[in-house]
């Protein structure tokens, strides 16, 4: 998926961009509650151009929160120093987006219907190309600010 990914990348913008992300190490969820699933993972991304690379350590706190019978998927991204940043960030909106939506009276079968293992590897998915989505916008916004004339100083 990333490899189409970045293949429409360069199709679309002409850009010369390559992205990878590798060495994903899921960790055990930190917060679980009847409506809320909250687990985190390290992985590296390496984004080349046609001038480089750059390899970065990445943490994401991905919380699940289900919400009038919908899944929700909150994803916060920070440096691999910011773990724990990220799963408080992380908590913190869950929880507003909870205080805003009351709690339905529980189901036996709509909780137990989630599979929330499958519903944790399509979020592993949804991280990768929200980081991509992301990477990209930052790509795009500073290879256009490069290419800016600047009016006081002439074309760059």
């Amino acid at each position: 998926m990333l490899r189409d990914t970045g293949r429409g990348l360069r199709e679309e913008f002409g850009a010369d961009l390559e992205l990878e992300v590798s060495d994903v190490v899921p960790l055990e969820p930190h917060e679980e509650s009847e409506n809320l699933l909250g687990y985190s993972m390290f992985f590296r991304e390496t984004v080349s151009t046609g001038g480089g690379s750059e390899v970065h350590g990445v943490a994401v706190t991905s919380t699940l929160v289900l919400v009038s019978g919908k899944v929700l998927f909150l994803y916060c991204y920070g440096p691999k120093e910011d773990l724990e940043w990220t799963r408080k960030a992380a908590g913190e909106w869950a929880r507003a987006i909870l205080a805003c939506n009351p709690l339905e009276a529980p189901r036996a079968s709509r909780l137990t219907a989630i599979d929330w293992a499958d519903v944790a590897a399509d979020a592993l998915t949804g991280a990768a190309v929200a980081l991509l989505t992301t990477l990209l916008a930052g790509y795009l916004v500073k290879r256009r600010k490069n290419r800016t004339p600047d009016p006081d100083n002439g074309p760059q």
